[in-house]
């Protein structure tokens, strides 16, 4: 399974990406803005994706939620931007405040993998 990296800062999209790396984990990305991550989803068969809330083209992370979670996507929301019980309620997916502990997304993307969704927070 591949999993879409869709952060702008690229110290932290590096970081995400070397942690799965490590962790044997494949990635596609890092996509910048939400036209970016769109394209790479349609490119690549993603299958999970780790979304910030604002990305170079404001905050476009809640949209981009959900048109991957439409094309089937597993959403892991990992922001240091607080979200509203209503801006995603009609899409399932994990909530990670950055700065995330080490580990965390990799946990988060092997328990989509393995298809053991924990509730959102």
């Amino acid at each position: 399974m591949i999993t879409l990296i869709c952060e702008d800062d690229i110290l932290i999209a590096q970081n995400i990406m070397e942690e799965m790396a490590a962790a044997g984990l494949t990635t596609v990305g890092p996509a910048r803005d939400s036209d970016e991550a769109m394209n790479a989803a349609q490119e690549h068969d993603v299958s999970i994706a780790v979304i910030d809330l604002t990305l170079s083209d404001g905050r476009s992370g809640v949209a981009l939620a959900r048109a991957l979670h439409r094309r089937g996507c597993a959403i892991i929301v990992c922001s240091g931007d607080f979200l509203t019980p209503e801006e995603l309620s009609d899409v399932y997916h994990k909530f990670l405040r950055k700065p995330t502990p080490p580990g965390a997304i990799v946990d988060c993307v092997r328990a989509a993998i393995r298809g053991q969704r924990s509730p959102s927070q």
